[in-house]
């Protein structure tokens, strides 16, 4: 039925193709959200039968986009073997490199590319010879077209915070860089449609971690609640990050 529907679509501002792909999107902020992979996984079927029927770099952008979440919702959940995830992260960089294949400077899709080309290499370190190069060519792109791209910001702070020192990790960088991230996705105003504005949520909830780390709970706190003012059913805190925090020791208040 939704591919019936897509085969008469002409372009991406017909009204029948924004009230599908809203549903995808809204279905994956949704599955993300509340940390369920069925919805998530629902999102991704809905944007392969866009797919199907109409190739466009927005819908590749969002297949990319929702098996990403796929993945941090599995990390989330403690599957993190590369045999749990390797088809969503391989599915993530086939979809997204469809994009650079065309349009090498797609700011977004080099964003997300620069952090799963480094988790496919977290797993299997003997691909970092080809996979390093690609990684650092999407860093170089997205640092010469937009510096200042909060999800660039983002994704850089991620990767300082967990790569080795060797390696040029460096988690006092990571905060500030989350601060940065967090501080810019805060005063964006809203996005036109389809544009990527994600962010916000897991900003917050990584400076809640690096607070966290630093034994700074009360700060740790203050970001966490700060997520879940943006997203109330923010699952990623909600579950997972504020129960850490309170099983650490930390009681001043009860965990929402």
């Amino acid at each position: 039925m939704l591919v019936a529907l897509l085969v008469f679509m002409g372009s991406p501002k017909d009204a029948a193709f924004q009230q599908v792909f809203l549903s995808g999107k809204q279905t994956l902020e949704r599955g993300y959200s509340t940390t369920d992979l069925a919805l998530l996984k629902s999102a991704d079927r809905i944007f392969d039968q866009i797919g199907e029927a109409y190739s466009d770099p927005l819908v590749f952008y969002y297949q990319g986009l929702t098996n990403y979440r796929i993945l941090n919702c599995l990390n989330m959940q403690g599957n993190q073997t590369y045999r749990e995830q390797s088809p969503f992260l391989d599915k993530a960089i086939a979809c997204l490199e469809k994009i650079q294949n065309s349009n090498p400077t797609y700011l977004e899709a080099c964003v997300l590319l620069h952090n799963l080309y480094g988790r496919k290499i977290g797993f299997k370190p003997m691909l970092g010879l080809s996979l390093l190069p690609k990684m650092k060519k999407m860093g170089e792109i997205a640092r010469q077209i937009e510096p200042e791209n909060p999800r660039w910001l983002l994704m850089e702070a991620v990767y300082d915070y967990h790569a080795p020192k060797r390696f040029g990790g460096d988690r006092e960088k990571a905060l500030l860089g989350f601060e940065k991230a967090a501080n810019v996705l805060a005063s964006r105003a809203q996005s036109e449609f389809g544009s990527p504005d994600w962010g916000l949520t897991d900003a917050y909830a990584w400076l809640g971690i690096c607070y966290s780390d630093a034994g700074k709970n009360d700060l740790a706190k203050r970001y966490f609640d700060k997520a879940l003012e943006v997203d109330p059913n923010f699952g990623w805190v909600k579950k997972y990050l504020y129960p850490r925090l309170v099983n650490s020791g930390y009681s001043s208040h009860a965990a929402k």
